[in-house]
């Protein structure tokens, strides 16, 4: 079997959505399908670039990157079709619902069906509501990341064919047996502290104000607690007004972005990892929450958000807590528990770890996308 795999986010750089389009490809071409991955160009250097793409055993095209909208689109669809025409692909994979629009191209003009994945944030863009129904519904099959995006595409009145494959982490990487001599605390100034860590972008979705009004609840009770924030976007700015304005600069250092070989150090120097989300002002959602996985898979208690994919992501009072959304209260609350209850903070870890092994690793989601290629395409 011949599968083309469109993303418009994919490694080098970061993102969960360009995690899950490569590892996908990735482990779908180490069990012996033909993959070819037409992606973004990223933002990084060509050597960089280049050294990264060498380094895969499967075919990368990547898109140039032009600044003007219109021209953008032209040459997307138009570089795609002449891919398309000149291999012979069984299947379109979309792994990023903006490449919607070549899936649903493909399949009305060369009769290719196309598989489209649901990360959650795209169903609830009013501003895209129509394009996004239309790209689901002609669809031949759609993957969700859990029960929570599911029913939102129900609500929707989404309805054909939707199967639920949950993302992974790299158990190769984040590994704690992996990781021996680590004096990342000296180099932050830390040493001593209990870390609590946040990775992800700096948008408002990601929501680190209301960890950090938490943090303001805590300040005395937890003295020695530190808020460590690893990721780059658009609210850095906002974030450093909103640490300096809460008295914070003593217990929250923004770091910027890390790649997966410098992450697994922040997860493994990490007492506790939080991810605590809210639906934006767009409509933008937590799907599932590949990190929190990660940091699982490193040994670490995580704390989720309630009305959100990380439902399906924590095993509720056994490998984290869920908290309710946009409520420093309950969060102060969650971290406080943990903070004072060393034992069960290194139990939820240790189970968290033994679920993520079992459950949510890449090759596993990779395993279930398989079963249901071979379900409804062979």
């Amino acid at each position: 079997m011949r599968i083309l795999v469109i993303s418009f986010e994919f490694p080098p750089e970061g993102g969960g959505i360009g995690a899950y389009a490569y590892q996908i490809a990735k482990n779908l071409h180490g069990m012996g399908i033909y993959i070819t991955a037409l992606v973004l160009t990223s933002k990084l250097s060509l050597d960089e670039i280049k050294k990264f793409d060498n380094n895969q055993t499967f075919k990368i095209i990547r898109y140039k990157n032009i600044h003007n909208k219109l021209a953008l689109l032209i040459h997307r669809i138009s570089k795609a079709f002449y891919i398309i025409y000149r291999n012979k692909f069984d299947l379109i994979y979309i792994a990023h619902m903006p490449a919607g629009i070549i899936g649903l191209l493909g399949k009305l003009i060369y009769r290719i069906p196309y598989v489209i994945i649901g990360h959650g944030t795209e169903i609830l863009f009013k501003s895209r509501m129509i394009y996004t129904k239309i790209v689901y519904r002609y669809s031949d099959l759609i993957i969700v990341n859990s029960n929570y995006t599911k029913k939102l595409f129900q609500l929707n009145h989404i309805n054909n064919r939707i199967e639920i494959v949950p993302p992974g982490g790299d158990h190769t990487i984040f590994n704690p047996d992996r990781i021996n001599v680590n004096n990342l605390k000296n180099v932050l100034g830390v040493e001593g502290r209990f870390i609590l860590l946040t990775v992800g972008s700096l948008t408002e979705r990601k929501d680190h104000a209301t960890v950090l009004r938490s943090i303001k609840l805590l300040k005395n009770e937890c003295s020695d607690l530190h808020y460590l924030i690893v990721g780059d976007g658009p609210s850095r700015n906002y974030l450093r007004g909103l640490i300096d304005e809460l008295g914070l600069s003593k217990m929250v250092t923004l770091y910027g972005f890390a790649q997966n070989q410098e992450l697994v150090k922040f997860y493994q120097i990490c007492d506790l990892f939080i991810l605590n989300s809210k639906i934006d002002r767009y409509g933008d959602v937590e799907g599932f929450g590949i990190v929190l996985i990660e940091a699982n898979l490193m040994g670490k208690a995580v704390i989720g958000t309630k009305n959100t994919g990380m439902e399906d992501a924590i095993d509720d009072g056994k490998s984290g807590l869920i908290v309710q959304m946009n409520d420093p209260l309950d969060t102060a609350r969650a971290i406080k528990i943990l903070y004072n209850d060393r034992q069960m903070l290194t139990a939820m870890g240790q189970y968290g770890r033994k679920r993520a092994l079992e459950y949510f690793t890449w090759i596993k989601c990779a395993d279930r996308t398989m079963s249901l290629i071979t379900k409804y395409f062979s």
